[in-house]
C-alpha cells in the first residue's frame, strides 16, 4: 500500500470510508437503497475512522403536467391512486364513466317484459284465440327494440373502455413511467424546456430538504 497504493482497492463497504477520510464529508444525500446501504457501514465508520457523515433522504418529487392533471380531474383520482397501482386506479376510474349495473338492469328488463308479454297470452286467448298470433308478433317487434337499445349501450361502453384504457395508460405512463417514480427514468431536461428555468424555483420552494417527503408539483 505504501509502495504502489494506485494497485490498493477498497471494497464497496471500505470504499466510503476511504474516500470520508480523503474528502471529509459533513452530510450524504441519497435515496431509500443508497441510505439503507450506508447504513450496513456505520461499524466500519465507527472503528476506522471513528465518525460518520450525517445521512440525509434525498429530495423526490412528481411532476404533473397540465394535460394529465385534467385527466386526474376528470376521474376524480389523485396522484397517491396512480401510486398504488392499478388495483386501485382502475376502479376508481370506472366508478366515474362505466355504469357496472346497466347490463343487469337491461338483463332485468328483458325477463321482466317477456314476463309481461306472456303474461297476457291466457287472457288473450280467452278472449279471442287469433289474438295469439298478434301477441306473438308484437312481442318479436318489441324485444327487438329492446335488444337493439342494449346493443348501442353496448357499443358506447366497449368505446368508454377503450377510451379509459387509453386515459389510464397516459397517467401511469407519465407519473408511474415503467412501474417507477419518474426520476428512475425521465429527464428533468424536458420539463425545464416547457416550463422554464422558474420550475427550480418552484421545486425550491415546495421541496421540504431532508424530510424524506415526496413531493407532488402540478405545473
Amino acid at each position: 500500500m505504501e509502495q504502489r497504493p494506485e494497485l490498493f482497492s477498497a471494497n464497496a463497504l471500505l470504499r466510503p470510508v476511504i474516500q470520508d477520510t480523503l474528502l471529509p464529508t459533513i452530510a450524504y444525500i441519497g435515496g431509500p437503497a443508497e441510505i439503507a446501504y450506508h447504513a450496513q457501514t456505520s461499524i466500519a465508520y465507527k472503528r476506522l475512522l471513528g465518525r460518520a457523515p450525517a445521512i440525509l433522504p434525498r429530495a423526490g418529487f412528481t411532476l404533473v403536467t397540465p394535460h394529465v392533471a385534467n385527466l386526474l380531474k376528470k376521474y376524480n383520482v389523485d396522484v397517491r391512486d396512480v401510486f398504488s397501482g392499478r388495483q386501485k386506479l382502475r376502479p376508481k376510474m370506472e366508478a366515474e364513466v362505466l355504469p357496472r349495473e346497466l347490463t343487469e338492469r337491461f338483463e332485468e328488463g328483458e325477463k321482466k317484459l317477456q314476463g309481461l308479454l306472456e303474461g297476457l297470452r291466457g287472457p288473450l286467448a280467452k278472449l279471442d284465440r287469433t289474438l295469439g298470433g298478434a301477441l306473438d308478433t308484437s312481442a318479436e317487434k318489441m324485444l327487438y327494440q329492446f335488444k337493439s337499445v342494449r346493443s348501442k349501450a353496448a357499443r358506447a361502453e366497449g368505446f368508454r373502455t377503450g377510451v379509459l384504457d387509453t386515459h389510464e395508460r397516459e397517467i401511469s405512463s407519465a407519473l408511474l413511467p415503467e412501474n417507477a417514480l419518474q426520476e428512475r427514468s425521465l429527464s428533468i431536461l424536458p420539463f425545464l424546456a416547457a416550463n422554464g428555468i422558474e420550475l427550480l424555483g418552484q421545486l425550491d420552494r415546495n421541496i421540504r430538504v431532508g424530510t424524506g417527503e415526496h413531493c407532488i408539483l402540478y405545473l
